[in-house]
C-alpha cells in the first residue's frame, strides 16, 4: 500500500483528569505536546500543538504565535488565520481515501465575543464546509495582540466511530495557517493535498503510560 515517504509517529498520553477548557492551556502536561517536525518556506515555527486522550474524548490545543491580532475569515476559513486537523481514527491511512473513520475539522480564533468557531469540512474536498456547527465539541480560546489559543474536546458523539479502548493508533495531520501566508504542518503541507489524501498523515500511537 502506498505511504507517503516521511510519515511521523508520536505518542499520545492520556489527560488524567479532563482540562478546564479555558483557553489558558491549564490541565495540559508538557508531554501532551506533539514534537515539531516541519513548515512551509523554510521560516520559524510560530505555532505549538498538544494533543491527548481519555475514553471518551480526543483533546487538542493550540497556541499560535502570529506577532499581530489574529484575524479570521468566517465564510472562507483557508484565507483567514485557522487551525485545521485531519484525522483517521483507525490509522489505515489509505491512498486518496477517505473512509468513515475520517475527519477534517477546522477552528477559527476566538472573535469579540469570544466563541471558537469549529466546523467539519466535506471528506476529501478542498474549501468545502460540509457543516459549521459541530455537535459534541466543547471549544475554548483566547485572542490576544499577538496571536491566540484554542482548545478542543471531541466526544464520541463527534467521532461515533472513536473506540480508544480497541483501537489505539490514529492517523493524524494539522494546517496552521497565517492569514499571511505562512503555513505550519506536522506532516504534510500544502503541496501534498492532505485534504484528499489519508496516506500522508502521520500517526498517533495512544498509550496508557
Amino acid at each position: 500500500m502506498f505511504r507517503y515517504a516521511f510519515q511521523p509517529v508520536a505518542l499520545c498520553y492520556p489527560m488524567v483528569a479532563p482540562p478546564p477548557l479555558n483557553g489558558r492551556l491549564e490541565g495540559w502536561e508538557e508531554r501532551h505536546r506533539l514534537p515539531h517536525w516541519s513548515l512551509e518556506g523554510g521560516e520559524e515555527l510560530f505555532a505549538v500543538v498538544w494533543v491527548a486522550w481519555d475514553l471518551d474524548h480526543l483533546y487538542l490545543a493550540a497556541q499560535v504565535n502570529l506577532r499581530r491580532p489574529p484575524r479570521i475569515n468566517p465564510h472562507r476559513y483557508w484565507l483567514g488565520d485557522c487551525f485545521e486537523v485531519f484525522l483517521d481514527l483507525r490509522g489505515e491511512l489509505r491512498h486518496n481515501r477517505f473512509t468513515e473513520h475520517c475527519h477534517h475539522f477546522y477552528a477559527l480564533p476566538p472573535g469579540r465575543e469570544g466563541r471558537v468557531a469549529f466546523g467539519r469540512c466535506e471528506p476529501g474536498v478542498e474549501h468545502t464546509v460540509q457543516s459549521p456547527n459541530v455537535q459534541g465539541v466543547r471549544t475554548a480560546g483566547e485572542s490576544f495582540p499577538q496571536g491566540y489559543r484554542i482548545e478542543v474536546a471531541l466526544s464520541r458523539e463527534a467521532l461515533p466511530t472513536y473506540r480508544p479502548e480497541a483501537h489505539r493508533r490514529i492517523g493524524f495531520d494539522y494546517l496552521v495557517r497565517d492569514a499571511a501566508g505562512r503555513v505550519q504542518f506536522w506532516s504534510a503541507g500544502l503541496e501534498l493535498h492532505p485534504y484528499r489524501d489519508p496516506s500522508t498523515w502521520g500517526l498517533l500511537q495512544l498509550t496508557g503510560e
